[in-house]
């Protein structure tokens, strides 16, 4: 049961000696005040690590130790085991009681988070929060930013100082990111079995992806891309760019091909891809709290998320072989509306497969309703912790809905919605019970804590 505790690095402080085994040395504050109990739950988890507590002194520890974190001298980093790493969400509004993601805990579903709610109620904010919680515990994360929103001078004061050199920015438009989107990658035949792609696998990506993000895009103009990209691949094998498919394009010569060509152009004139490089994935893993930015800034829509998918398949590739579901890989996706959650996207198998590779998916989004269809926002209300800001009002019942199934309830949760504040959200995940066991959790309107409150 201890494993369930916070182990403090604080121990060097503890003066005192008491036995632990007076499970009422907890909550005699005549003797110790809360900062000193939790020196002398960690005293004693130290010095008898095989010491077996019972679920209600382990609920009470937990409490203790995690209600006091924040307002004792924590350094930067901290050294919990993965099964121990709560991350702080807020307060509930009304018991001021601390509210947390279950972030490590092995009987979590998954890692992914779903943050939704209308423009400027606070959820970068938020998102800012969870990444300093993570990076505390040496949780490497990558933001994809294609909304500013993540760029130094958009970046909180409080945040940057905290994390200094931790913070990495890679301005794409400055020097390309480094994957070939061409390059054949292996593909899990069955668990442990894995094969090399073939040029119609390549293909097809390619023509998924463009006929995601280009909505007005055909059939007959997607078929002239999977056409190119396969006769690209014949000639030029590894060496297969974007160049080479405006060559084949042209070559065509069909009115498909012209049309295809004349949307896609603006990526091959820009060519945001490093083809002669390959990112070392492997050690952007080992990095310890690293928050790895890449901007997008300086493109058009469409090539900010194409650029976005094609990295998220070297990403779902990299990780099919390398990945560890015991080390979490946060990939936060902004404005994440405007990404394809299609079946056959990186994002649905991020949401439905990646949990037992290590994938710890971060949807934002301004709305669900509307680019998005059905199967789409099913698959992101899958993810396991789900945080709810004051959403468009065109959204609130559709939202309340996800939030009870019994129709008065559903009214009530839609006049909570509707009045929400700005730094309030709603949030609905499962909770840790008094036996160290989740539980199902019922939805929560909390205070997010800022981030002086985190840091001091």
């Amino acid at each position: 049961m201890t494993s369930k505790v916070y182990l403090s690095i604080f121990l060097k402080r503890v003066e005192k000696r008491v036995d632990i085994t007076n499970t009422e040395s907890f909550g005699n504050e005549k003797d110790y005040n809360r900062g000193d109990e939790e020196n002398v739950i960690n005293q004693a988890l130290a010095e008898t690590p095989k010491y077996c507590l019972s679920n209600e002194t382990t609920a009470q520890a937990i409490e203790i130790t995690n209600s006091n974190k924040n307002t004792l001298d924590t350094p930067k980093r901290m050294t919990n085991s993965l099964e121990n790493i709560r991350i702080l969400l807020g307060e509930e509004v009304k018991t001021k009681k601390k509210v947390y993601w279950e972030y490590g805990h092995p009987q979590l579903e998954n890692r992914h988070i779903l943050i939704t709610g209308k423009s400027g109620v606070g959820k970068t904010y938020f998102i800012q929060c969870l990444l300093l919680e993570l990076a505390r515990h040496n949780i490497s994360s990558i933001i994809f930013d294609y909304t500013d929103g993540f760029k130094n001078s958009k970046l909180e004061a409080e945040f940057k100082e905290y994390l200094g050199d931790r913070i990495k920015q890679f301005h794409v438009q400055m020097q390309g990111f480094p994957i070939n989107p061409f390059k054949k990658n292996l593909k899990e035949i069955d668990e442990g079995l894995y094969k090399e792609e073939e040029n119609a696998d390549v293909a097809e990506r390619i023509r998924s992806v463009f006929a995601a993000v280009y909505k007005g895009m055909g059939d007959q103009q997607a078929n002239a891309i999977y056409r190119a990209t396969m006769k690209g691949l014949q000639k030029y094998g590894t060496k297969m760019n974007l160049q080479y498919l405006r060559d084949e394009l042209e070559a065509d010569g069909s009115s498909y091909a012209k049309t295809a060509l004349a949307k896609i152009e603006p990526l091959i004139d820009r060519n945001p891809f490093d083809y002669k490089s390959e990112y070392n994935w492997e050690e952007h893993r080992k990095q310890e709290g690293v928050i790895f930015v890449v901007q997008l800034s300086g493109f058009v829509r469409e090539v900010q998320l194409i650029v976005t998918e094609f990295i998220l398949w070297d990403l779902w590739n990299f990780n099919l072989s390398h990945g560890d579901k015991t080390k979490p890989f946060p990939v936060i996706l902004d404005e994440a509306q405007n990404l394809d959650h299609s079946e056959s996207s990186p994002s649905a198998k991020i949401l439905t497969e990646g949990r037992k590779f290590g994938w710890s998916g971060w949807y934002a989004t301004q709305f669900l309703q509307g680019q998005l269809n059905k199967d789409e926002i099913q698959r992101l209300q899958n993810a396991s912790q789900k945080v709810y800001f004051s959403p468009p009002e065109s959204e609130i019942n559709d939202i309340a809905s996800f939030l009870s199934m019994d129709n008065q309830k559903r009214k009530e949760w839609a006049l909570k919605l509707a009045s929400l504040g700005k730094g309030q959200c709603i949030v609905s995940g499962p909770v840790l019970g008094a036996n160290g066991n989740l539980e199902r959790g019922t939805p929560m309107i909390i205070n997010i804590t800022s981030l002086g409150e985190r840091i001091k």
